[in-house]
């Protein structure tokens, strides 16, 4: 899931994320790609890897960029969520919220 947004990375400490996944998925991470205005499109190593809860429940991530992120600085233009790495046949996600503040989902 992704989607053209703009601001700038020093703002932005954190990327919260709200989500359901089902239960026994085979990958227990979630990635958050990220896109600076002076790239040319997503890579491999604009991202930020999360551990998720595959229990079917809803769980809000508080996934740090700042400091942690390669290359987290500078006017952003593009954020993408990939909930799993690789999934399984009849998983799912529900996606509830994705957000730059606390409390906003």
């Amino acid at each position: 899931i992704s989607g053209f947004t703009y601001f700038h990375a020093e703002d932005v400490d954190t990327i919260y994320v709200t989500a359901a996944f089902s239960p026994g998925q085979h990958d227990t991470q979630a990635q958050i790609f990220y896109q600076r205005a002076d790239m040319p499109g997503y890579d491999g190593t604009h991202v930020v890897n999360f551990n998720i809860q595959d229990d079917g429940q809803k769980h809000t991530w508080a996934v740090p960029m700042k400091g942690v992120a390669y290359g987290w600085n500078g006017t952003m233009v593009g954020v993408r969520f990939d909930p799993v790495v690789s999934g399984q046949p009849g998983a799912f996600v529900d996606i509830s919220c994705i957000a730059a503040a606390p409390g906003a989902c």
